[in-house]
């Protein structure tokens, strides 16, 4: 979760949404065809590890999140009142480098608590890992079976929550070019869309913003095979950006009809 630095101060690009989405007090776990997501546990540093250590994933990395508020959700809303600057998510890890411990990753893991938002989602986390399910049903390949049910291969997440759903998503390079991808990230909103919400009166809405629920993502614009992803999920350009040189998109896609 990207936190405050006065030294790193960021712009809140992003609307404020009139909805506060209730999360459960236990996440729950989605199936699909071929993957299976649950929340990440302590136990899969390991594998995740694996996955932000990697060269490939580090480099397709944008490392910008554009939603961390500057306010307490509970003040006036306020344009006035926006920081001015784009930052990475921690000061110092731009461009994103691969993870060189299981202790970075650790901090990785908590930073995906958040610490923004009403009373009842602080210390709170949608943060899931996509494990592989095997197809195959060949009494001869059960242990073959039995392990993939049990591979993380990557994981999807809602990396901030206030004042609107950013995601973030990574796999691991050897699945890239499979659409596991787009799985993942469609049954994450699948599950998403399906918590309750509660309406949050504002004194003012983004001109672009409006009062449409949406879900965002970011990502560089010469980052190709994410963006296709996110344009198989729905998702559309509403805004482009320059940050240090590099091109940046960010994605929305509205709330379906449920």
């Amino acid at each position: 979760m990207p936190f405050e630095d006065e030294q790193n101060p960021r712009m809140e690009i992003l609307p404020y949404q009139p909805v506060y989405v209730d999360l459960s007090s236990s996440i729950p776990s989605i199936k699909g065809n071929r993957l299976f997501l649950r929340p990440v546990t302590d136990s899969d540093v390991a594998a995740l590890f694996a996955i932000r250590s990697r060269p490939e994933v580090a480099k397709s990395k944008s490392a910008i999140f554009l939603s961390t508020p500057s306010r307490n959700p509970d003040q006036e809303f306020c344009r006035e009142n926006r920081l001015q600057k784009l930052t990475n998510y921690m000061p110092g890890s731009y461009p994103p480098t691969p993870f060189k411990s299981i202790e970075e990753t650790r901090e990785w893991m908590a930073s995906k608590i958040f610490s923004q938002g009403p009373p009842d989602i602080i210390g709170r986390n949608f943060n899931l890992a996509v494990i592989l399910l095997s197809s195959t049903i060949d009494e001869s390949q059960k242990q073959q079976e039995k392990q993939q049910q049990q591979q993380l291969i990557g994981y999807v997440s809602i990396n901030t929550l206030y004042p609107c759903p950013e995601i973030g998503y990574s796999f691991l390079p050897e699945y890239w070019g499979t659409g596991y991808a787009t799985e993942a990230l469609q049954l994450m909103l699948k599950l998403w869309w399906g918590f309750p919400r509660r309406s949050v009166e504002r004194g003012a809405a983004d001109s672009w913003g409006g009062n449409v629920e949406k879900v965002y993502a970011v990502c560089k614009k010469t980052n190709v095979a994410s963006y296709r992803v996110l344009e198989k999920c729905g998702f559309e350009i509403v805004k482009e950006l320059c940050y240090d040189g590099v091109d940046i998109l960010v994605w929305g896609v509205e709330r379906s009809g449920l």
